[in-house]
């Protein structure tokens, strides 16, 4: 399995496909397979680096503190490591505040940035909706059932019924999880940190695309509109029928508009 070391961790990685870098980070409690239906839409125009974030998967766990800011060096030390100069910047949820870090603090390494799913990063930020935020915060009952309770929450209202095959999907994979909870709870407070200053007050230079689910309730779109209020040259897409975890949910149009953006 390939490791890079990166900081004070050994980082789990895989590339796929060749063209420009496209580093995509995935968010809490997520693995790189999180990306396996955007993937193969990718992959034949862009080189895809899939890594697992510090705290998940393959890569090192340390029960320490967790910023977006270290997390976001992690990422440019696997850039050094793979001896890429710069590189297309794809973040989920906590990983698109890592993204949006990656093109604040270090410009010169980010080509663009696409944030799906992405909280204002500032005390701004449209927080999730109540019923969002009591899922979020009870971690009672047995694992099956509150796996299942994350995955309603974070998908559009009918995708339970719609698409049985992918909730399932998402439902075994947030059951096949090793991640302890406390590490979980360190990536968690990494972005709850993150929000307790604005970000955005310097300005932000690359590129920017912010692309929500319209049905999203953990990221409500209009933490979008509130960047934009700020950055007016960011774009902004709404994927219908797709709430959180968009990128299961509608993979091809959210590969679609990703593969436009960086394109263009």
């Amino acid at each position: 399995m390939p490791k890079a070391s990166v900081q004070d961790i050994e980082m789990y990685y895989e590339i796929q496909g060749e063209g420009e870098p496209l580093l995509l980070i995935a968010g809490i409690g997520q693995d790189h397979n999180t990306w396996g239906l955007v993937a193969p839409h990718l992959q034949p125009d862009f080189q895809l680096i899939l890594p697992d974030n510090r705290g998940v998967g393959a890569t090192d766990m340390p029960d320490v503190t967790y910023t977006v800011e270290l997390m976001a060096g992690d990422f440019l030390a696997l850039l050094d490591e793979l001896a890429i100069e710069s590189a297309h910047v794809v973040g989920h949820s906590l990983g698109a505040a890592i993204a949006f870090e990656m093109g604040r603090a270090h410009p010169e390494r980010v080509r663009n940035v696409v944030m799906l799913s992405g909280l204002y990063p500032g005390p701004q930020v449209a927080m999730p909706s109540p019923e969002a935020m009591e899922v979020l915060t009870d971690r009672s009952g047995e694992p099956e059932e509150l796996v299942k309770r994350g995955a309603r929450i974070a998908t559009a209202p009918d995708f339970e019924e719609q698409q049985p095959e992918l909730f399932a999907m998402l439902v075994q994979a947030g059951l096949n999880r090793t991640q302890p909870p406390k590490i979980y709870e360190r990536q968690s407070t990494a972005g709850g940190l993150y929000l307790q200053e604005d970000h955005l007050g310097e300005g932000f230079d690359p590129p920017l695309l912010l692309i929500y689910g319209e049905h999203d309730e953990v990221a409500p779109p209009e933490n979008g509109e509130r960047i934009q209020s700020e950055l007016p040259d960011a774009e902004m897409t709404l994927i219908p029928d797709a709430g959180h975890f968009l990128h299961v949910e509608q993979p091809v149009a959210l590969s679609d508009a990703i593969a436009k953006f960086l394109e263009g």
